[in-house]
């Protein structure tokens, strides 16, 4: 399940999404937002947040439109390496890995690099869904803060 999991991240840094071992329609949400996934069900929003869709269940209201799936988006995405990589929990019994990151952004490009932690969940081998809360920290924040890593990896806008 971890290779499967870095499969994902390798497929995010390459920009090629056939390298991730994925059942085909793994949906992918995004701090409770769909981001890929056409037709699926995202997970309940409480009674005060925002939808979770927008019209026409695609993505964020206002955002670009869904991904087929967990694979597929990947030639424009804006994210330079998948550094850091840690699996703090992996159940095979329930077919769940937890992995933690930070994504780092091409030089020149505006948007910060995030910190996140995601739920990769399994169905005979492959990736049948994930969940992912990101953390977007100030230039001057030092991530990843866990080990081995306390902070020591590069701190600042690659974009400034």
């Amino acid at each position: 399940m971890i290779a499967a999991t870095n499969s994902y991240f390798d497929g995010i840094s390459t920009h090629d999404g056939s390298i991730i071992q994925a059942a085909p329609g793994c949906p992918r949400f995004e701090n409770g937002f769909t981001m890929a996934g056409r037709g699926v069900t995202p997970p309940p929003a409480a009674a005060s947040s925002a939808p979770a869709v927008g019209p026409s269940g695609r993505g964020r209201a206002g955002g670009p439109p869904l991904a087929a799936d967990c694979t597929a988006g990947l030639e424009t995405i804006n994210i330079q390496f998948v550094a850091a990589r840690s699996y703090p929990l992996v159940d095979e019994e329930v077919g769940v890995v937890l992995a933690t990151a930070v994504f780092i952004r091409p030089p020149g490009r505006p948007q910060r690099r995030n910190a996140f932690a995601e739920w990769f969940f399994f169905d005979r081998g492959k990736i049948r869904s994930i969940y992912s809360a990101m953390f977007y920290p100030a230039d001057d924040v030092p991530v990843p803060n866990w080990p081995p890593y306390d902070g020591n990896w590069p701190i600042g806008n690659a974009g400034k």
